[in-house]
């Protein structure tokens, strides 16, 4: 294609992503069939055409790990990106880092990303918090200190829906089964399970903005394989339980906690291009399996990260095959762009690439197609660079 050709076919690319991008889906993966088709170098070229205007930011980044190419097409090094930055800031030794440099968003997105099961222990002056967490997933938040009294048995009692010996009885069964208290109490026909919904809910609330009150919290984080087992002084704990507890701080909660460590590290790894509004995140130069199920939660956790930070963000991902991490990254994305080198391609492979995409999850915008004879049929050149699926 002569460069003006080129400009023609991003722009009307570029033009066709506007709708969903508005709409939100604004992480986009392109991958393709199959090597060779020419994917880098549409990705390339459609960030700069989205960069273009000044109007928006955009990073690109690079997770062909095998075969990475976008370093070499903006002139840039990829000793250090995408796969240094997973191990060494995803996959850090907490226990071995200074605990002062993270904050509660901080230990809460790493602690999900590697899956680990126990108990992050939250202090600041008289106030304690201990956050339970089960392969990551936050299931339970408690208090202790100054507010001990707003735990979910005083408040039970406080507010008249359970007396004194219902409390007694349920903090005794508490003690000894490790079982959550409004739970005993529902299986005592003592409290119906709506009211404990709401009880439950009022608490976490207010813990969660006190939570989000503190300054400079100290934060320990205790691996168990008894995370459900709460000790406190050698009593039981009265702690509350919420499936959605976990999605509500990560999703709509998460800006709001104190993050100073990824927001700090994750710009490191990004470099400059010559639009000053188009970044490049590199492959980098540390082997790294993303195909394996244990980077899927960093994967995700990295692109909505990116995704805060960043207008648009586009993924250049390897071709979709047996074994390749391409479906995993179109999971944890907006939406899929496959590009297909036209005339070079068996439309069967094609077919098998947009089953595999689909029976992922993804979300299937369309088809790309490359090195198509423009001098041939301008008409084409300008409506044909993008096409939905069937």
């Amino acid at each position: 294609m002569k460069d003006r050709q080129q400009d023609t076919y991003f722009e009307a690319l570029a033009a066709e992503l506007e709708r969903p991008i508005s709409q939100g889906q604004a992480r986009l993966v392109l991958t393709s069939s199959g090597a060779g088709e020419g994917k880098s170098t549409i990705a390339a070229g459609l960030a700069r055409a989205l960069a273009r205007p000044g109007l928006r930011s955009v990073l690109l980044v690079d997770a062909d790990l095998v075969k990475p190419t976008v370093h070499e097409l903006f002139g840039l090094s990829h000793r250090r990106g995408l796969s240094e930055l997973m191990k060494e800031v995803y996959r850090c030794d907490l226990q071995r880092e200074d605990p002062e440099q993270f904050g509660v968003g901080d230990w809460l997105e790493i602690l999900w990303t590697q899956a680990r099961t126990g108990r992050l222990i939250v202090r600041e002056g008289e106030e304690r918090f201990t956050l339970v967490l089960v392969r990551g997933a936050l299931c339970s938040l408690y208090s202790q200190g100054s507010r001990e009294r707003e735990r979910i048995g005083d408040r039970l009692y406080a507010s008249g829906r359970i007396n004194g010996r219902e409390h007694e009885t349920a903090a005794r069964l508490q003690q000894e089964s490790y079982k959550p208290f409004g739970e005993i109490l529902v299986d005592l026909g003592v409290l119906p399970r709506a009211e404990l919904e709401t009880v439950l809910q009022e608490q976490l609330s207010e813990n969660l903005r006190h939570l989000l009150t503190l300054q400079r919290p100290v934060c320990q984080f205790q691996d168990t394989v008894e995370a459900y087992r709460p000790a406190a002084n050698g009593r039981g704990e009265l702690w509350n339980e919420t499936p959605a507890l976990d999605l509500r701080v990560r999703t709509r909660m998460g800006d709001f906690m104190r993050q100073p460590y990824l927001r700090s590290q994750i710009p490191s790894y990004v470099l400059d291009t010559p639009l000053p509004n188009l970044k490049v995140l590199p492959s980098g130069n540390d082997p790294l399996d993303l195909a394996d199920p244990g980077w899927a939660r960093t994967i995700e956790s990295l692109f909505t990260r990116l995704g805060r930070a960043f207008d648009v963000v586009l993924v250049d991902g390897p071709p979709v095959a047996i074994g390749s991490p391409a479906t995993a990254l179109a999971a944890a994305a907006h939406g899929v762009l496959m590009v297909v080198k036209a005339g070079a391609t068996d439309i069967r492979v094609v077919q098998h690439a947009r089953t595999a995409l689909v029976g992922s999850g993804a979300n299937l915008l369309g088809v790309v197609m490359n090195q198509v004879r423009l001098e041939r049929d301008p008409v084409y050149a300008y409506y044909g660079a993008y096409r939905r699926p069937a």
